[in-house]
Formats: structure tokens, C-alpha cells, sequence
């Protein structure tokens, strides 16, 4: 466990692979000691240990976790898709809230260079994604995050929340190739995609 870190990894998406509108890429993670690591926010969901919390207000002062992964809408464009305990970083809520069917999904923001262009991978050919986090002193919102693409830098946030308290820290990596499905726009077809020289510094 470690209060700053920076993940790097190349990945490979061969041509002719279906790729839907969003989908979602590997990044950094933590959770509080007492909780499951599985429990560190993500599908909508936000924890205090085991339990899910069921309003926006405990979602913004109980939970004991964080994701940052890194996120793809149309174009192949990457944003970070950042699940933290702060208002004006929190996504779209849906369901009831005090229910099961209660969600508060993350909150995709672009990765845009200086001059404003879009940052978007490439098919059939390796490239390389970094995101180097630093967190915030407990409770106040000084976290550093800085996110790039084959050594472009294209998000920096230096007014983040990642934590509440001391004991969450960056313990793991949230290692996904997701786009939803099975549905019509995401069909169930078999998909190949090469991950190396997975790095943590």
C-alpha cells in the first residue's frame, strides 16, 4: 500500500475487433484495510467495508474506497472514469435511493491535450496508457492525478478527493477490458486484446 504511485501498461487491439461506444481500461484502486478489496467502488456502487451505501450523502462521507480507471466513449477517445467521494466529481445517479436498485455511477472526464484535441487509441498497433496518482491528505481536496496517452499528457487534477481517512491507500489494480453487454450494441462476439508490460512505480 502506498500513498503515491504511477501505472503504466501497453495494450493492443487487433483490426476488425468490435469496439462499442464505452468500454473501459485498467487503473489504480484502494481500499480501506477493514473492507474487501473487490469492495473499492465500481459498477455503480460505493462501499463502507462490505456494506453498500444506499444515499448520496454516505456515498460523499462513509465510503473507504476509490477507483480511477480509464474509460473510452465514441471515437476510441479516453477519458478517466473516477469513482471518489466528492460532490462535484460524482456521476449520474440511478435507481431508488435507501434500495438495492440504488446506483451512483463514476465521473468520465476527457483526456484532452493542451490545444483542446481528444486523445484516442489506435487499432492494430501497441499503445501506452499512464495514470500516476498522488492522494490527498485525508479530507481535504489536494489529490494530484495525471493521466496520458503514448507519453501525451492529457488530463492533470490537482483538486481531488480520493479519501476520507489515513488507512485508504492505492493497494491494487482494477484490471478491466469491459463494454456491457450482451445487448444489441454490445454482442457477445469473442474478442482477442494484448495487454504487456504492465508497470507499477
Amino acid at each position: 500500500p502506498c500513498d503515491e504511485a504511477t501505472l503504466t501498461y501497453d495494450v493492443f487491439v487487433p483490426a476488425g475487433s468490435f469496439v462499442p461506444s464505452v468500454g473501459k481500461l485498467p487503473g489504480l484502486a484502494g481500499k480501506a484495510p477493514a473492507g474487501p478489496s473487490w469492495a473499492c467502488s465500481g459498477g455503480g456502487k460505493r462501499w463502507k467495508g462490505s456494506t453498500q451505501l444506499l444515499t448520496r450523502a454516505d456515498c460523499l462521507t462513509k465510503v473507504d474506497g476509490f477507483s480511477l480507471r480509464q474509460t473510452w466513449h465514441r471515437g476510441q477517445r479516453l477519458k478517466l472514469y473516477a469513482y471518489v467521494p466528492q460532490e462535484k466529481y460524482l456521476g449520474v445517479e440511478k435507481g431508488t435511493p435507501g434500495t438495492s436498485s440504488y446506483r451512483l455511477h463514476g465521473w468520465p472526464n476527457g483526456l484532452l491535450t493542451k490545444d483542446g484535441l481528444a486523445l484516442t487509441w489506435p487499432f492494430d498497433k501497441w499503445f501506452t496508457v499512464s495514470e500516476h496518482v498522488r492522494l490527498n491528505i485525508p479530507g481535504q481536496p489536494n489529490g494530484h492525478v495525471e493521466c496520458s496517452l503514448n507519453g501525451v499528457v492529457g488530463l492533470v487534477r490537482d483538486d481531488m478527493l480520493f479519501r476520507l481517512s489515513a488507512d485508504v491507500q492505492i493497494n491494487q489494480v482494477m484490471f478491466t477490458w469491459i463494454f456491457g453487454g450482451p445487448s444489441s450494441d454490445y454482442p457477445p462476439t469473442e474478442q482477442h486484446v494484448r495487454f504487456d508490460n504492465v508497470r507499477i512505480t
